[in-house]
């Protein structure tokens, strides 16, 4: 995912966290595209959360909570 700046990351988020869209994600290599899961979901905000945090220089907030988790 690459994004131009934090609104077209947020539009993404607000597009894919729709509760009346469809969201369908890629299989793998294949050109075979599934229903988004809910998991698939959590990891593509995950992703977009991350690169907003960058962007406004407080990665801090996901790389704590990822050597955190890490340890339970």
């Amino acid at each position: 995912m690459d994004f131009k700046n934090v609104k077209d990351a947020m539009d993404f988020l607000f597009s894919t966290n729709d509760r009346y869209s469809t969201t369908r994600v890629k299989e793998g290599d294949d050109e075979d595209w599934r229903p988004q899961t809910l998991t698939d979901l959590k990891e593509s905000n995950w992703k977009v959360l991350a690169y907003i945090a960058d962007l406004l220089g407080m990665s801090e907030l996901y790389l704590d909570r990822k050597r955190s988790n890490k340890s339970e």
